[in-house]
């Protein structure tokens, strides 16, 4: 059976260009996949690196920020404030 491609209106017809495996060497082309093989894995180790020192980064500022609340709230109680009542999270910690 022969399939038949279907040409939208309007749609001009390109030449086709030869593919560069039918123009290049052999060996050519192994060396360019080669080359872009170990650039991938440079890339893949590089992003692998960047995302263990994005987590590193995120669990300091998390004990960071976890550290500095509580001594922002040592020795100050919680009261009643009328924005609890309304269900809002801020006021609940050190009003006075």
């Amino acid at each position: 059976m022969v399939s038949r491609q279907r040409r939208v209106p309007g749609e001009v017809e390109r030449p086709r260009e030869k593919p560069e495996i039918m123009t290049k060497p052999l060996p050519a082309i192994l060396d360019e996949m080669e080359a872009n093989i170990r650039a991938a894995a440079e890339a893949a180790k590089r992003a692998e690196e960047a995302r263990q020192a994005g987590e590193t980064a995120a669990e300091t500022a998390t004990k960071a920020a976890s550290e500095a609340a509580n001594m922002h709230n040592v020795g100050k109680e919680t009261r009643w404030h009328p924005c609890l009542s309304f269900g809002h999270q801020t006021h609940q910690r050190g009003i006075r």
